[in-house]
């Protein structure tokens, strides 16, 4: 695990655990001193992810939009 804040790492990457699964998560929480625009649209997202996938084959892409409700 490793977090950054503003492109600079917080600490050096950690082991939290143990597993037999790959990959690789990533959470992206938008900083208001950096992007004028806290809303993004989730349909470009999708495209752009399906776009990766068309040019990684074998690679699984996941989308969880958690800002409904907020």
């Amino acid at each position: 695990m490793q977090e950054f804040r503003r492109g600079v790492p917080q600490a050096d990457i950690s082991i939290v655990g143990e597993t037999t699964v790959s990959g690789t998560t990533i959470t992206f929480i938008p900083d208001d001193t950096i992007f004028d625009a806290m809303e993004y649209s989730y349909n470009t997202i999708v495209t752009r992810i399906k776009n990766a996938a068309y040019l990684t084959p074998g690679v699984m892409f996941t989308i969880v939009d958690e800002t409904i409700g907020y």
